[in-house]
């Protein structure tokens, strides 16, 4: 799917039924995300330093906000501060 889409789902899922995606068999719910620079095979993590931008079908998708499961809602660059996400990683779909 283009970002452009996935960035009006998690808006409109927003706050239910949420919008979620799998990384490293651990569920993310994502609360804000916006439509970034950079390309890759969908669901494929292009940067993780600072800020976690994910390819899309067309485009790539900065993930903002997100929540690990039982967790709080965090900034994107606080979420990568306490969990190991490299680039290449893949996201795979919640449903």
């Amino acid at each position: 799917m283009p970002s452009a889409g996935i960035d009006r789902q998690v808006r409109a899922f927003n706050p239910v039924p949420g919008a979620e995606a799998i990384l490293g068999g651990e569920s993310l719910k994502v609360w804000e995300a916006a439509p970034a620079e950079g390309a890759g095979k969908p669901g494929e993590i292009i940067r993780a330093e600072t800020e976690l931008v994910v390819a899309c079908g067309d485009g790539a998708l900065a993930l903002c906000v997100v929540q690990r499961a039982g967790g709080r809602r965090m900034a994107a660059r606080d979420f990568l501060r306490g969990m190991r996400v490299s680039r290449g990683e893949v996201f795979a779909s919640a449903h």
